[in-house]
C-alpha cells in the first residue's frame, strides 16, 4: 500500500498473485491490483504486523501529498481482501511517527518502537515505545461512524529506548523478549547496536553483541533455533549490504553467512513456514533491486528469481504461510503487493523495517495456506 517510487502508478495492493519458477533462477509474479479511495493510499515509511485477530496492521507514516508525519493505524482482514479490500481507520498513536518498527507479542499485542518526524536524513529520531493491545468489543470511531469493527485499540506507553532509532527492525523472541536492532539515529548515525525489552516489558537493555555492519532498512528474522538473522540494509542511506549475519542469544555473539546476489538497501523480507528467508526489492547507490532473494537455511545458500515488474523501494514484508518455491512450479494466492517509496536524491533514511517473527503465536494467524503478504 501507499505511494511508490519508480513504479507505474500507486497501488493499493495486489491480491490472487501467482508465483510462477521458471528455472532455478527466474520466476514471475503477476497478480490483480486493487484501488483504494481513501487517504491510505497516499501514505508511504509505515510500520506493519498483525494483530490477534488476524488483520494486518499498518501503524504510522508518511503523508507524500501533504507531506506530513502521520499518527494515523490501519488495519485489513488479509482474509476477506478478496472480496473487501478495505483499510479500516483504528484509534491513533499517541505521537505522529514514520519509519518505526512494529512486532507482534506473544499474547498477539504489537510493540511499536521508535520511529522519526520525516522519512529523510536529518530528521529528528524517536525512542518511544509503546504497546498496541486490543480487545473484542464492538467499537464506532467517532471521527468515522461509518467504519465500525469488533475490537478496539489502547496504545500503552512502555520504556524508551536506549538509543533513538528510525528504519530499524523488531523482532520477538521465542521468550516474549522483544529485540530491536540497526537504524537510523540521526544526523549520519547508523546503528549496528541491539536492545532487549524482558518479557515483563519493564526495561530496554543494551545487548553487548554488535552487528558487523551498521544496517538501516534491513530485514530481521526469527530463523531456526530462535536465532535472529539480518541481511541487508543500508550503513549511509545510499549503498545497499549483501551480507547476511546470524545472532544466537545462547552464544551472544554474530556470524557471517553467505551473501546474497546483490546489495540490498532498504529492503523487506521475513521467514515464511516452509523454513526458507524471502527477501524482495531494494536499493543499492540509487539503483532499484529487481527480484526476490530466497535463503535456505539448511544449505546457508541463497537463489535469485528475476521478476517480470518494476520493484520498489520496500515497505515491511510479513509472510503468513508459503510454498516451497524450489518443490512447486505454480502456486496460486501467494502474494499481495503493497507500494513503496524512496527519495530521488538518496537522502532518505527509507527503511520499511520488516516486523514478522516465526513464534508460537503466529500459528494462531496461518490459517490459510500458501498466503503471503508483502509490500513493495
Amino acid at each position: 500500500f501507499g505511494e511508490s517510487f519508480d513504479s507505474i502508478d500507486p497501488v493499493s495492493f495486489i491480491v490472487d498473485e501467482k508465483f510462477q519458477a521458471l528455472d532455478s533462477d527466474t520466476a514471475i509474479i503477476t497478480g490483480q491490483k486493487l484501488e483504494q479511495a481513501t487517504s491510505m493510499a497516499r501514505l508511504s515509511s509505515m510500520a506493519a504486523s498483525f494483530d490477534r485477530f488476524g488483520n494486518a496492521v499498518a501503524i504510522g507514516g508518511w503523508d507524500e501529498v501533504d507531506e506530513q508525519i502521520q499518527s494515523s493505524v490501519w488495519k485489513l482482514n488479509i482474509y476477506n481482501a478478496r472480496h473487501n479490500p478495505e483499510w479500516r481507520i483504528q484509534e491513533p498513536l499517541l505521537q505522529p511517527s514514520c519509519f518505526g518498527a512494529a512486532t507482534t507479542g506473544l499474547n498477539g499485542d504489537i510493540v511499536f518502537t521508535g520511529g522519526g518526524n520525516t522519512p529523510f536524513r536529518e530528521s529528528r529520531v524517536f525512542t518511544d515505545s509503546v504497546l498496541l493491545t486490543q480487545s473484542d468489543v464492538h467499537h464506532t470511531n467517532e471521527s468515522f461512524p461509518h467504519i465500525t469493527s469488533t475490537y478496539t485499540n489502547t496504545f500503552l506507553p512502555l520504556p524508551p529506548l536506549n538509543t533513538a532509532r528510525s528504519g530499524h527492525s523488531a523482532v520477538t523472541l521465542f521468550n516474549g523478549s522483544v529485540v530491536v536492532m540497526g537504524g537510523y539515529s540521526g544526523g549520519v548515525s547508523y546503528l549496528n547496536s541491539m536492545e532487549i525489552l524482558d518479557p515483563e516489558y519493564s526495561r530496554w537493555l543494551p545487548l553487548q553483541a554488535h552487528m558487523a555492519v551498521s544496517r538501516s532498512g534491513m530485514v530481521a528474522a526469527i530463523g531456526p533455533g530462535g536465532a535472529i538473522y539480518v541481511t541487508g540494509g543500508s550503513p549511509d542511506g545510499s549503498t545497499g549490504h549483501k551480507s547476511l549475519e546470524r545472532y544466537d542469544s545462547r552464544e551472544g555473539r554474530w556470524v557471517s553467512l553467505s551473501e546474497m546476489h546483490c546489495g540490498r538497501g532498504y529492503t523487506a523480507g521475513c521467514v515464511g513456514s516452509s523454513n526458507n528467508l524471502f527477501v524482495i526489492g531494494g536499493t543499492h547507490l540509487a539503483q532499484l533491486q529487481p527480484g526476490i532473494e530466497v535463503y535456505d537455511f539448511r544449505a546457508d545458500r541463497w537463489r535469485h528469481y528475476g521478476v517480470n515488474s518494476t520493484m520498489h523501494a520496500t515497505a515491511p514484508l510479513l509472510i503468513m504461510d508459503d510454498a516451497d518455491v524450489e518443490e512447486v512450479e505454480e502456486v496460486v494466492d501467494v502474494e499481495y503487493e503493497f507500494g513503496g517509496e524512496m527519495d530521488e536524491n538518496m537522502n532518505s533514511i527509507t527503511s520499511r523495517t520488516s516486523s514478522s517473527s516465526v513464534s508460537d503465536v503466529r500459528d494462531y494467524f496461518l490459517r490459510a495456506s500458501h498466503q503471503v503478504l508483502y509490500m513493495i
